[in-house]
């Protein structure tokens, strides 16, 4: 007993950490009711303390904190044991949906009341939210006042450890008492969530760091030992099965967890139906680990072979589907994707929609959540992808250190996963050796030929290198076609393409790469904020100079970028992908407002047959600059698979393939040309003749023939005009282009509208004018 407490008790992380682990992995299995009863009144210290231990960069504590805290380890019976709900989780601490429901939940009759006259599902929404599975009973309430939800000693662990990602700095610290058992405990577990206990010091704010590195973790960034116990508690309580059980077998602990994770990660938006209000609220899903961990929870449920089962078009299944069925029904997903599944795809339409105003976003997070979108696109990666990622991070502890891994220079690569790596310590996946020998067997004169070609060999790389890098994708668990219904089912997620690719930053560093490729100089005329989006606090397209096309190279953030725009080139370039979404007829459900109401179009991939003209510029300019980047070797492999695939497929007529090098730049050139770009080495228009009377003089011939080329939303604000009346015009331009069915257009400024008439109305005498005019044609 007096282990525990002097465990929790030191101020030092790592010596905190090493001496609770050690008690608890000896001497848990025997604990008396001392120790049950010190645990249980110290549960929300220790998550506390905990949240500090998941960053400390020790591998022996990583090891130790994984199997003391593991859903099988020796804490798991103490924490089952206590069945009452005595810890309260507060009120602040909830996502906003979570709130909003507990809040509409506490006025009863008031609140089905109020939800029905607005005209909203009361059912489904209290079907996929957390206090639905828990009761109105579990409201915690103190001298009338909610406090938060009651939870149970796993609960609340469970409800802690995710909000780690989520987590924001806490209050300052205030004392608690650590009372009775029950529900009079609420208030000092609370106040123990709030700052820390008495004996020790705020486990999320101040005090001292112990151990050689320093190192205190700040809650909600990147950690490895996070990841490993979330995979962990992913196994334990949503296992893969081969068939999906049926909903009443299923456990208390799998039905919460799965709504834990859809309410903290994926859902938090309020129930409003204030667009304006959503773009204005910071939200906690723009943060790279969050959407890293949303990403591991969608990869563990695409990877559960249930879901192929019930997916996947085999021949079998199409033989005993009958003549003229041709398994064209709907997707059979599981109980888990059905909830998660519509969830990312709205969260991906609002951070999205938020991206398209917030600058203060890093190109980090936008990667983590291009690759997010990359995952639910391609559930026949998702077996391989998964089976990579616990190699990386695996959620069983490891008894003895790892072995060293060779030099990754002679690794091949498998380039079908390439561009979907974890945020933290990538390692080069690996092809299965008896595939890359056939492949490299097969093709080694041609894929030799085209490497040398590309400028893709180097004094590290040999021919048989070249050619394993170069070999064929390794096949998957299915491919497009026997996916047919999964992707009908997920049809909006796939629409979202030309919005990932027009993203601000996206396009900054598109055209920046396509530049560089074009042999272009920049000048003041092509000043970015490039430099804001890899550094600087905030992104101003205009506010100084930013880094060239080659020094953007060497960043790892930007190849990072790149690495996750090849990898949507490389999806969309499957020609069953492109026969499968080209033969689906759309559906109307996919373009309806879902609750919020989202100025962010979903606009398909065709048109008559071909691709949209708005979307196949977009495709340009980023293959463009992945020409462009071809100097990157870990690019290479990447790019040699999304060349084959472009050949093979007649929707992308007139892209230069990789080895053809000779059309690498005119093609930068032509696509800036078409973005309305000038050239800075264009020849200046000719000077006049300096003969008397041979004309005006050349100054006024050069002023004449100086004009503005771009869009007019690229242009300052000028006299006469207001921000409040310009904001109103981009909306209205923004909505007649939803109503025409037309894209952004792309600039160096970022996406805009292509309707540019409604920005007469930004000048307030015009609008003024116009007003007046229309009240006397009415009143006269």
């Amino acid at each position: 007993m007096a282990a525990l407490a002097q465990a929790l008790a030191l101020s030092s992380d790592q010596d905190s950490c090493r001496r609770f682990c050690a008690e608890a992995l000896a001497s848990a299995r025997h604990w008396g009711p001392a120790e049950h009863r010190l645990l249980f009144e110290r549960l929300p210290q220790l998550m506390h303390r905990l949240h500090t231990w998941f960053g400390l960069s020790n591998g022996g504590l990583e090891e130790a904190v994984l199997r003391a805290f593991h859903p099988l380890g020796p804490l798991e019976p103490h924490l089952a044991a206590m069945e009452q709900a005595a810890f309260v989780f507060p009120l602040r601490r909830l996502p906003p949906r979570t709130l909003k429901t507990v809040l509409s939940m506490a006025q009863k009759d008031g609140f089905r009341r109020d939800w029905r006259q607005k005209g909203f599902a009361v059912e489904e929404d209290l079907n996929n939210s957390l206090v639905a599975l828990l009761g109105p009973e579990r409201l915690a309430k103190a001298s009338g006042d909610l406090e938060g939800l009651a939870l149970t000693a796993r609960e609340f662990m469970l409800c802690t450890l995710v909000y780690y990602v989520v987590a924001e700095p806490p209050l300052p610290p205030k004392t608690g008492t650590s009372g009775s058992t029950g529900m009079a405990m609420g208030a000092s577990t609370s106040a123990a969530w709030s700052g820390a206990s008495s004996g020790a010091s705020s486990a999320l704010g101040g005090g001292a760091s112990g151990g050689a590195s320093g190192a205190r973790a700040r809650p909600g960034t990147l950690s490895a030992t996070f990841e490993r116990l979330l995979l962990a508690h992913l196994h334990a309580y949503l296992p893969h099965r081969q068939y999906e059980v049926a909903r009443a077998q299923e456990s208390h602990c799998s039905l919460f967890f799965t709504r834990l994770v859809h309410e903290f990660l994926i859902v938090q938006r309020p129930f409003s139906s204030a667009a304006s209000v959503l773009k204005c609220l910071p939200d906690a899903r723009l943060q790279a680990p969050v959407l890293h961990s949303a990403r591991l929870v969608l990869l563990h449920v695409l990877a559960n072979p249930c879901l192929r089962q019930g997916c996947e078009e085999t021949a079998e299944r199409l033989m005993f589907a009958g003549p003229g069925k041709g398994g064209a029904g709907r997707a059979r997903v599981t109980r888990e994707l059905a909830l998660l599944g519509p969830g990312v795809v709205l969260m991906l339409r609002e951070l999205l929609q938020k991206l398209q105003g917030q600058k203060e976003v890093g190109l980090e997070a936008v990667t983590s959540l291009t690759r997010l979108w990359l995952i639910l696109l391609q559930p026949w990666k998702a077996r391989r992808l998964h089976e990579w990622y616990q190699s990386l991070r695996p959620p069983e502890p490891r008894l003895e250190p790892p072995k060293p891994s060779a030099a990754s220079g002679n690794r091949p690569v498998d380039v079908a996963l390439l561009g979907l790596e974890p945020e933290i310590g990538e390692v080069t996946p690996l092809v299965p050796k008896e595939y890359v020998e056939e492949a490299a067997a097969s093709s080694l004169g041609a894929t030799t030929r085209l490497a040398a070609a590309a400028g893709l060999t180097s004094a590290n790389l040999t021919a048989a290198t070249a050619a394993a890098q170069l070999a064929q994708l390794v096949p998957g668990d299915g491919d497009a076609l026997s996916w047919r219904n999964y992707i009908g089912g997920f049809q909006g997620a796939y629409f979202l393409l030309e919005a990932f690719l027009c993203l601000p930053l996206h396009a900054e560093l598109c055209l920046e790469l396509c530049r560089l490729g074009a042999g272009w100089d920049r000048t003041s005329l092509f000043t970015l904020g490039a430099s804001a989006a890899f550094g600087r606090p905030a992104l101003n397209a205009w506010s100084g100079p930013g880094p060239s096309g080659s020094q953007l190279l060497r960043q790892r953030n930007a190849v990072q970028a790149l690495k996750a725009l090849g990898q949507a080139l490389l999806c969309f370039s499957d020609h069953l992908l492109l026969q499968v979404l080209q033969g689906q007829a759309i559906e109307p459900g996919v373009f309806l407002q879902d609750r919020v109401a989202l100025e962010l179009p979903m606009l398909p991939l065709f048109d008559h047959g071909q691709l949209r003209p708005q979307l196949a510029t977009a495709i340009a300019v980023v293959w463009a600059a992945l020409l462009s980047s071809a100097s990157v070797v870990e690019l290479q492999p990447l790019l040699a698979a999304i060349s084959r695939q472009l050949q093979h497929a007649p929707q992308f007529e007139g892209l230069p393939a990789l080895e053809d090098t000779a059309h690498h730049k005119p093609f930068a050139e032509r696509v800036l040309q078409e973005l309305g770009q000038v050239s800075p080495a264009a020849p200046a228009p000719p000077a006049a003749s300096a003969s008397v009377g041979a004309g005006p003089p050349a100054t006024n011939s050069l002023s004449a023939a100086a004009e503005f080329v771009g869009s007019e939303w690229q242009r300052p604000v000028r006299g006469g005009e207001l921000e409040v009346l310009l904001c109103i015009a981009y909306w209205l331009a923004n909505r007649v282009d939803r109503l025409l069915g037309r894209g952004p257009r792309i600039t160096p400024c970022g996406p805009v509208p292509q309707t540019e008439w409604p920005r007469m109305f930004g000048n307030w005498k015009f609008s003024l004018l116009v007003s007046l005019a229309l009240w006397l044609a009415v009143l006269w």
